[in-house]
């Protein structure tokens, strides 16, 4: 009896023994997945955010374009100065054709509203300034 019992603990050692070096190699194969598929997402990642960066690059190219057209043109200047309707029409064109930019506004160099493309109130008018704001104290440093 002792024998047999001898014999069946040797043989679940051996089975045991044998088994172990096939379940390293699964887990070697699996943790080589893991790493792939992890590589493939930050690959993925890193693909999307130039993606963003460059949608991002592209559409401040266009704001600036767009502004130095307006700010080079005569009849924009004009309607700039008469502060008319037809100043508001031409920022709402520009919002209606070009998808990426959802609102245009002109300031004064005091930083006061005096044309925006979506239709504000007096109110808004008087409180709305952009003389507070990081990018407008570069620019008045810059011009001046």
């Amino acid at each position: 009896m002792n024998s047999q019992r001898a014999i069946k603990i040797k043989l679940l050692v051996i089975q045991l023994i044998a088994i172990i070096p096939l379940l390293l190699f699964i887990f070697y194969i699996f943790d080589m997945w893991f790493d792939t598929r992890r590589s493939i997402a930050l690959d993925n990642s890193i693909n999307q955010a130039r993606l963003i960066a460059n949608t991002v690059e592209e559409t401040f190219k266009l704001g600036v374009n767009i502004s130095a057209i307006l700010a080079t043109s005569p009849s924009f200047k004009a309607r700039l100065n008469e502060k008319s309707n037809l100043l508001e029409g031409t920022l709402k064109t520009i919002t209606a054709n070009i998808e990426e930019i959802n609102a245009v506004m002109i300031s004064d160099a005091a930083g006061k509203i005096i044309g925006h493309s979506d239709t504000l109130t007096p109110q808004q008018e008087r409180d709305i300034t952009i003389a507070d704001r990081d990018y407008f104290q570069e620019l008045l440093a810059k011009a001046s």
